[in-house]
């Protein structure tokens, strides 16, 4: 392997890591959103998948649990909420901190936490300019309009779903989970990492996550804007 190769090429675990788990991911909340009972059972092994392929699938499992409770799918959500349990004790039986993973350092610098996450979600502006300040600032603004624009436009859906149910579509909750998916995503990166400083949100293996958001917001634009 060359020196100077990528970073996701030097460790091409990453990869299946960090692009695979948002494939899995999106399989799962489809499933779920899905009203066919073999959707539903097809989502336990997406979910078992999920789990293991990267550390934030645990979450992706509760969000599906979630996505049933809205929807009123009781029976479902009680045998979901078993297997959840079981793959949670599966997972954390000797666990151990990642690596440079600090949480109470990071609890310590709220701002860094917060421009770390923020970076996180625009992290795309890294492709725009090299220079590490403008890129600091581009990318913590991009990523300050991302998600203040899905939380307002997936929240007023999500109030709609939650008390007035007949009147909202089911196939949206899968916006609303990705978005969730997305937003834990970058609360656990910074609290893991926003430490090192808002530089944490920019390193190569997120990048992906920054487009994947501009891909969510557009297609939510679009949808929304459609439907009025």
């Amino acid at each position: 392997q060359s020196r100077y190769a990528h970073e996701n090429i030097y460790w091409t675990i990453s990869i299946l890591q960090q692009v695979g788990n948002l494939f899995w991911a999106m399989l799962l909340f489809k499933l779920i959103v899905s009203s066919s009972k073999s959707s539903f059972y097809w989502a336990f092994v997406v979910g078992l998948v999920l789990t293991f392929t990267h550390g934030n699938g645990l979450f992706g499992l509760l969000i599906a649990a979630t996505v049933l409770a809205i929807m009123r799918r009781w029976r479902q959500l009680v045998l979901w909420l078993i297997f959840v349990v079981l793959l949670f004790g599966i997972y954390f039986y000797q666990y151990k901190n990642g690596q440079n993973s600090n949480l109470s350092e990071s609890l310590k610098h709220p701002d860094m936490l917060l421009r770390c996450v923020l970076t996180f979600w625009g992290s795309i502006a890294w492709q725009i300019t090299n220079r590490y300040v403008i890129t600091n600032i581009a990318a913590a603004f991009l990523g300050l309009i991302i998600v203040v624009s899905l939380a307002i436009i997936l929240g007023k859906y999500l109030i709609k779903k939650v008390f007035r149910p007949l009147q909202a579509d089911d196939s949206n909750l899968f916006l609303v989970a990705c978005f969730g998916y997305l937003l834990i995503t970058s609360l656990l990166v910074g609290l893991s990492r926003g430490w090192i400083g808002a530089s944490a949100g920019l390193d190569n293996r997120y990048a992906h996550n920054s487009l994947w958001a501009l891909c969510l917001l557009y297609i939510t634009l679009l949808f929304f804007i459609n439907r009025k």
